[in-house]
């Protein structure tokens, strides 16, 4: 017995109707992810998602809730992502470096001196003390003419 194909046992394409439903409402980022869902669905569950969007296909909300259920049953998130890892690699060239691989450590004498010479310009002191406002003015002012830092 030869098995016939879900065409020519239904007189309408189901794929291509909840494909347009989906395009209608404005969700067609769920394009690829039906796609995919469609390969491992049997025909049966087809027409039951159609029957629903034919019934409730005035809202959308209730549609991707269904929609949901299905995916998760048939684990069809996981599976894009899994694709789309294995292009990634795919598509990397072989001798291309990363921005960490590319950035040329800078010497540490060299890191010393820049260290050195910023620390010689400026003179800070800490210290933490209550004080009252008159005494805090008058170190402002000090640090002001001195060229000290003030926190």
């Amino acid at each position: 017995m030869i098995k016939t194909d879900y065409k020519s046992e239904y007189p309408i394409d189901y794929r291509l109707e909840i494909i347009e439903y989906f395009e209608k409402k404005r969700m067609s980022s769920y394009k690829k992810y039906l796609i995919k869902l469609f390969e491992v669905l049997p025909v049966r569950s087809l027409v039951h998602i159609y029957e629903k969007i034919q019934k409730q296909g005035k809202k959308p909300f209730v549609i991707e809730k269904f929609i949901d259920t299905y995916f998760d049953k048939y684990d069809i998130y996981s599976l894009i992502s899994i694709e789309k890892n294995n292009t990634k690699q795919q598509k990397k060239p072989k001798n291309q470096k990363t921005l960490k691989e590319k950035r040329v450590k800078e010497l540490s004498s060299s890191v010393y001196e820049r260290v050195k010479k910023y620390r010689a310009n400026t003179k800070k002191v800490n210290f933490q003390v209550m004080i009252n406002p008159e005494l805090k003015k008058q170190i402002k002012k000090y640090c002001f003419d001195n060229g000290c830092t003030y926190e």
